[in-house]
């Protein structure tokens, strides 16, 4: 499913689901549901329905030319400028990588005109929404130091 966003089975990579048959949604409504849960990892992970793998939110980046397909780990953002402006970091493994990539994307409040934009626009943070943000990765994560 190139060329996009979609669910990846961690067993067969054959195995793959569009975002709304996996979550039930669209990727901006799944990431506001995401910050509503307080990053919760878990939902970054669905049952692959035909091999009961772990399905994982995939995506090529950078999104045009040279591409390498990534899996996201970990996804954590600043809540504070809800519900008009969720900006993110993606903690992503690129296939066959041993070192995890950084993304910092945005997305704008469901059914905003252009709400998706952010994908593919890096984010803008200021120096306090960053130690926020770092912050807050450090919590989810569980680690003392980042970065």
């Amino acid at each position: 499913m190139p060329g996009g966003y979609w669910w990846q089975c961690d067993k067969d990579a054959h195995h793959t689901a569009s975002f709304h048959a996996a979550t039930g949604s669209g990727i901006v409504a799944f990431l506001h549901r995401l910050a509503q849960s307080d990053w919760n990892g878990a939902l970054l992970a669905n049952p692959c329905r035909s091999c009961g793998g772990s399905m994982g939110f995939t995506y090529e980046f950078p999104q045009v030319a040279s591409r390498t397909e990534v899996r996201v780990r970990r996804i954590v953002g600043i809540r504070t400028h809800l519900p008009g402006y969720l900006p993110m970091m993606w903690e992503s493994m690129p296939a066959g990588g041993t070192e995890p990539w950084f993304d910092f994307k945005y997305v704008l409040a469901p059914g905003a005109r252009g709400n998706s934009l952010g994908l593919k626009t890096p984010a803008v943070f200021s120096r306090s929404d960053l130690a926020e943000l770092f912050a807050t990765y450090r919590r989810i994560a569980g680690v003392s130091a980042f970065p």
